[in-house]
């Protein structure tokens, strides 16, 4: 597959991946990683752990940073940095979930 070898050329065991709901990119890639941080473990849902939390309502909620608009959808750098923003806020400042 194209897009795994391509990734696997960045990263190795060691590397350190962050994002949101990212079981569901791993999959897709067939890819199994043991170092990740993923935004809707470490920001849960208030209705318990059967949900995952929007990123669009975390980065609004804790960034008070708007993504994801109707008008333009998902934009994958744009995702990438709120998750990225969203991890280093919860090692930083510790902040309880919504």
């Amino acid at each position: 597959m194209f897009w795994q070898r391509t990734i696997l050329k960045f990263v190795s065991a060691e590397t350190i991946i962050v994002g949101h709901s990212l079981e569901n990119d791993l999959s897709a890639l067939k890819i199994v990683h043991k170092k990740i941080i993923d935004t809707t473990i470490l920001y849960r849902h208030p209705r318990g752990i059967l949900f995952k939390p929007a990123l669009r309502i975390l980065a609004l909620h804790f960034l008070q940073r708007r993504i994801q608009g109707e008008d333009v959808g998902h934009n994958s750098i744009e995702d990438a940095r709120a998750a990225m923003d969203l991890a280093l806020l919860k090692f930083q400042k510790g902040r309880a979930p919504i």
